[in-house]
């Protein structure tokens, strides 16, 4: 009977035993709060390193595209300058030419120049007044249509039309070309008034 009663704890030990039970249930259950809470901040943290590593992957991106954008308008620029510089060169003996009375010489030469810049309408128009000055007047016509297309709003192109097509005879067309040339140059008027060539091809259409 000692024995046994010796076994059994008492009403004191009960109490602690309950105690200490009901401190590591506590502590268990703040030890599995503090785990889910930092492995709450550390996905937070992780996608908010995630967010901002696909910020910075479009942000350069974006850069990129800009870089590769300016690159190839430079690029554009580079090679538009080289052929204006070689048209250039070429122009100039070709104006030479041109005033020395040597129409072919200066056709070939512009021709030059126009495989250096292909769409230039200044170049074009020179080349259309040496083909009328060659007495190749419907070619400098159809020339002149040409720069023209390239340029609508090249007021000296109408201009000079309007003389290729007074020589061709063709009036109706001669004088809306040369009305379109006054509405976007009006002060071309003087110049058309000093122009010799141009009043006498001109005549019939009250110039």
């Amino acid at each position: 009977m000692s024995t046994v009663a010796a076994s059994v704890p008492s009403d004191g030990e009960l109490d602690r035993l309950r105690k200490v039970s009901r401190w590591a249930a506590a502590l268990s259950g703040l030890g599995a709060i503090i785990v889910i809470s930092a492995l709450l901040l550390a996905s937070y943290r992780l996608s908010r390193t995630e967010a901002q590593q696909r910020q910075a992957a479009a942000a350069l991106s974006q850069a990129t595209a800009q870089v590769n954008d300016v690159l190839g308008k430079l690029n554009e620029s580079r090679a538009e300058l080289s052929r204006a510089q070689c048209a250039l060169r070429e122009s100039r003996s070709a104006i030479e030419a041109f005033h020395n009375g040597a129409y072919d010489v200066a056709l070939s030469l512009y021709d030059n120049a126009l495989r250096c810049h292909p769409q230039n309408a200044y170049l074009l128009n020179l080349k259309a007044y040496s083909l009328f000055k060659a007495g190749r007047n419907s070619e400098a016509v159809a020339t002149q249509q040409q720069s023209l297309r390239i340029d609508p709003n090249y007021a000296w192109g109408y201009f000079d039309l309007a003389r290729f097509l007074c020589a061709a005879q063709a009036y109706d067309k001669a004088t809306a070309a040369r009305m379109r040339a006054l509405r976007l140059r009006p002060d071309l008027a003087q110049v058309m008034s000093n122009d010799g060539e141009f009043l006498r091809l001109c005549r019939p259409i009250g110039i």
